[in-house]
């Protein structure tokens, strides 16, 4: 991942967690909306309501979908896959709980991404433009609201994230099947701090746990690759271990990230 994309993660996660706190700040009644500022283009342009009744729900227009017929119903399918669902006169709502505002937040954040293709949120007004009061988030570990399939990323969304089992297997190396899996997905379609934190369920002590697997991992692979230098192997050895070590450095950045967010919503 580039220094831009990984700049563009964070923003995006900084807003996520700006608007999460935003709609826990909401009293019944009240309502904000995040726009896309007009001066960006010409054409249709983003606008989210969030309001507060008996629940939580973020409202979009379909007039401010795409004119364009085929990219039109390639927004409607974006939305439904993620959730949302069209009233009859023609509005997309995503409504939730008092116990699943993040994963309110996150869906407004996927379709701002996904569905209006918005780079960052700077081109936004709304929540982001607003000062914020700080109060805690109402996110709790396994109270996240959001499942395995409803978890945003800055691209392609991984097709089944896995789950953190109670009791999770270890393989014949110490490492837990679910992070080989996490593994494996970040390989086909990058994964984001943000991701990490929502399939560990703002679980503290479970991230913790996972960082001190990838940095005994990065350790030992370091230590593997000075010995390979040091004994003059294979090129193939030696290339192995710097993969290996390289990979191990970039899941430790995740999991501290990860925690960073995590706190933060406790």
């Amino acid at each position: 991942m580039s220094d831009f994309d990984r700049d563009l993660d964070e923003a995006w996660t900084t807003f996520t967690i700006d608007l999460t706190m935003r709609l826990r700040q909401l009293e019944r009644g009240d309502s904000f909306d995040i726009t896309q500022l007009r001066d960006v283009e010409s054409g249709p342009h983003a606008a989210l309501r969030f309001t507060r009744a008996g629940r939580w729900r973020c409202t979009v227009d379909s007039r401010d979908l795409s004119t364009m017929a085929a990219l039109r119903d390639d927004q409607f399918d974006a939305l439904r896959d993620g959730g949302w669902r069209e009233l009859r006169n023609g509005t997309l709502i995503f409504e939730v709980g008092s116990r699943r505002l993040g994963a309110l937040a996150a869906a407004g954040t996927h379709a701002l991404r996904q569905v209006w293709e918005i780079i960052h949120p700077a081109f936004l007004a709304g929540s982001v433009a607003d000062p914020i009061v700080e109060a805690p988030l109402d996110i709790s570990p396994g109270q996240s609201g959001l499942d395995d399939e409803h978890i945003p990323d800055s691209g392609t969304l991984p097709r089944a994230l896995p789950t953190q089992p109670a009791d999770d297997a270890c393989l014949d190396d110490g490492v837990p099947d679910f992070l080989v899996k996490l593994i494996e997905l970040d390989k086909e379609a990058p994964l984001t701090p943000i991701q990490v934190a929502y399939v560990c369920r703002y679980d503290v002590p479970m991230i913790v746990g996972h960082l001190e697997i990838c940095r005994r991992e990065l350790r030992e692979w370091r230590e593997n690759l000075r010995s390979a230098h040091s004994h003059l192997a294979a090129r193939e050895d030696i290339r192995r271990c710097e993969d290996e070590a390289q990979g191990w450095r970039r899941f430790v950045g995740l999991f501290e990230q990860a925690q960073q967010i995590a706190t933060a919503a406790n």
